[in-house]
């Protein structure tokens, strides 16, 4: 948090927590909550021992810095969740170039004050630019947040760090992750976005092979846009190798195992997600979504009605409990959710269509192709996945229809594609030669 409110640098004061925490991480003795997670709790008057409950932590390092033309001051302490008491606690007054070093000198510290051990896995800083740093932290400060307007904002300034520093590998990464993100959650051209993934990614490794969160971002462009499920495996299993304590690694691999078919693998991968981050929406929401390609609806239901709980305001758990309630036959309960969804969600393609194909399997047949009408004039102003599309035309039995966005599909390297194998809407039409066609080109058969 900022020792003075007035002038405060969120992207500094979330950096400076990113970089602690991945190298607390570094040692396998301590498991510490991701950015993601942690700052949901950055409201200046927030309790730090309070938060530390809510995550189910055992200590939170709770820090203050305030940054000047060429000086930073920074004040650290170490409390124990369980009763509050303070365990360690340090000021440091230093020149801002030397941040990097502090950053070391704090955690090395609260190590020690929690009797663990960095081991021989230090952490490298990738910069010693402290420009290329604050430039980097503010780009993952507007991106994490997803909206479009934000992701651009956030790659430009990755840009501009990388310009400072065309050696700083973990900001490719970061780029390589906002152009990947934008297919799925701003409903970008897959073409026009994606390849720019993949060619930061390379650059990342060529950089430093021993970049985990490099082939992370490989292993899911491997696997979501060239279907080259082998290489995508190869990747995931590369970065946990590198870094076995990474939740979004374990995630992305999860996933893939997942859409594989090998789901109890994929179940066993996101429980070790969930343990190393147990309030992540995203974590929770994927492990539902995992159960219910596992067949197990009501323990998927289970979950992802505890997840939407924990933020109303999230759209991924009422989609995923659409695909529930469409298998069991439950029309309205299903309209109903996917209403919420694509309302939450802003209009995304996905929602919208399942929205239609409630309706449809509801026998609405007119309100169903009034929406699929909507999504059609999106199409003709723009890019919409074809293949949200294809499940409300096969709801409404045109599969020959339905088969030709699905072929559109795997030609637009629609992302959704991966979910051919296990996504339960497909199973009538899984012996038709075209399908069977289409799995062999994804190397799923």
């Amino acid at each position: 948090k900022p020792l003075v409110s007035e002038n405060r640098d969120e992207s500094m004061e979330f950096g400076m927590a990113d970089t602690l925490i991945s190298k607390l991480s570094s040692g396998y003795q301590i498991t510490v909550r991701p950015l993601a997670t942690v700052r949901r709790f950055a409201q200046l008057d927030q309790d730090p021992v309070e938060a530390g409950r809510l995550l189910g932590a055992d200590a939170v390092l709770d820090g203050g810095i305030q940054m000047s033309v060429d000086r930073v001051r920074i004040t650290a302490k170490l409390l124990r969740v369980s009763d509050g008491k303070q365990l360690w606690a340090d000021q440091y007054d230093q020149r801002s170039t030397d941040i990097f070093t502090l950053q070391d000198s704090i955690s090395e510290r609260v190590a020690a004050a929690l009797r663990a051990t960095l081991g021989n896995r230090r952490v490298k800083n990738y910069t010693d630019n402290l420009e290329a740093y604050q430039l980097f932290s503010k780009g993952r400060l507007h991106s994490s947040r997803l909206i479009l307007p934000e992701v651009e904002k956030g790659i430009a300034y990755y840009e501009q760090a990388i310009a400072v520093d065309p050696n700083y590998a973990l900001a490719y990464v970061e780029l390589a992750n906002a152009y990947r993100a934008m297919v799925l959650t701003n409903d970008a051209r897959p073409s026009d976005v994606v390849p720019k993934a993949k060619e930061y990614a390379l650059k990342a490794i060529e950089l430093d092979s021993s970049l985990a969160e490099a082939h992370t971002a490989l292993g899911i462009i491997s696997f979501w846009y060239d279907f080259d499920p082998p290489s995508a495996e190869r990747h995931h299993l590369r970065a946990l190798e590198l870094d076995p304590n990474s939740s979004l690694s374990l995630f992305s691999y999860a996933h893939f195992l997942s859409n594989t078919g090998q789901h109890e693998k994929a179940l066993a991968e996101i429980k070790r997600a969930r343990e190393l981050d147990p309030v992540s929406l995203v974590t929770n929401a994927l492990e539902g979504q995992i159960l219910f390609f596992a067949g197990k609806e009501d323990e998927a239901l289970r979950v992802l009605t505890a997840t939407a709980e924990m933020d109303r305001t999230f759209w991924l758990p009422p989609l995923f409990i659409t695909r529930i309630y469409l298998k069991r036959g439950m029309w309205e309960e299903a309209l109903a959710v996917a209403t919420t969804a694509r309302e939450l969600s802003h209009g995304n393609s996905e929602a919208v269509a399942l929205v239609a194909t409630a309706h449809a399997m509801a026998g609405r047949r007119d309100e169903a192709r009034s929406i699929l009408r909507e999504l059609e004039n999106r199409r003709a102003a723009g890019y919409v996945p074809s293949y949200g599309l294809a499940g409300a035309y096969e709801a409404l039995g045109e599969r020959g229809t339905a088969l030709d966005l699905l072929e559109k599909s795997f030609l637009e390297r629609d992302a959704l594609m991966v979910f051919l194998k296990v996504d339960p809407k497909w199973d009538n039409m899984r012996s038709e030669p075209r399908f069977i066609e289409l799995m062999r080109k994804m190397k799923f058969d």
